[in-house]
């Protein structure tokens, strides 16, 4: 098993020479991605990868933390609220509307439901967008693009949310062995085998 998270990452160059710092709160993000526009309308501040819809999943995750914190949302995801209470929550229409407010601050590009994950990395490591919500996953794609000079930043807290803003999400990964197979050691061997074996 192993984990990756995601961040912002943007481009240091670029908020160098524009004056641009990073932004502490969600309010902030969106008056950066409003500055971006105003320095070129043509400038996508936070291409946005949807085509495959998982991309904004993980958006609504974050945003649902933010607004609602950990204890706000753990009857939901771990499904121990009753049928009747799941998801019933309106800080959960207020998370999706914090999604909306991104899209209206000019954050995104037109047509994210038709753009590839790979079309919008690709546009923050051709420099033809300053940042990007990615996965530590990224960070080889954009390295073998030859962009480098990038930093990250955590997803800020959301004013009046319930969340401080230090958690972040974490995506784990990798293969399982149920505890009822008969063959465990053999299953654990199997799963070790390098991958160009």
């Amino acid at each position: 098993m192993e984990a990756v998270s995601k961040y912002f990452y943007y481009d240091k160059q670029f908020f160098a020479d524009n004056n641009l710092s990073v932004p502490t709160s969600f309010n902030g993000v969106l008056d950066l991605c409003k500055a971006i526009r105003k320095i070129n309308p043509s400038i996508v501040p936070l291409p946005i990868g949807n085509s495959e819809r998982w991309h904004v999943v993980h958006y609504m995750t974050v945003l649902n933390e933010r607004v609602l914190g950990i204890d706000g949302t753990k009857a939901d995801y771990d499904l121990s609220a009753s049928d009747a209470d799941l998801f019933t929550d309106p800080g959960y229409v207020e998370a999706w509307n914090k999604l909306l407010e991104l899209q209206d601050a000019g954050c995104f590009q037109d047509a994210p439901n038709a753009t590839s994950p790979e079309v919008a990395w690709s546009m923050f490591s051709s420099q033809i967008s300053p940042m990007i919500y990615c996965g530590t996953w990224c960070m080889s794609t954009f390295n073998k693009d030859g962009f480098t000079d990038y930093a990250l930043f955590r997803f800020p807290p959301v004013e009046g949310g319930k969340s401080d803003g230090t958690t972040n999400m974490v995506v784990p990964q990798g293969m399982q062995v149920s505890s009822k197979t008969q063959h465990p050691e053999e299953a654990v061997a199997w799963l070790s085998l390098p991958c160009d074996a």
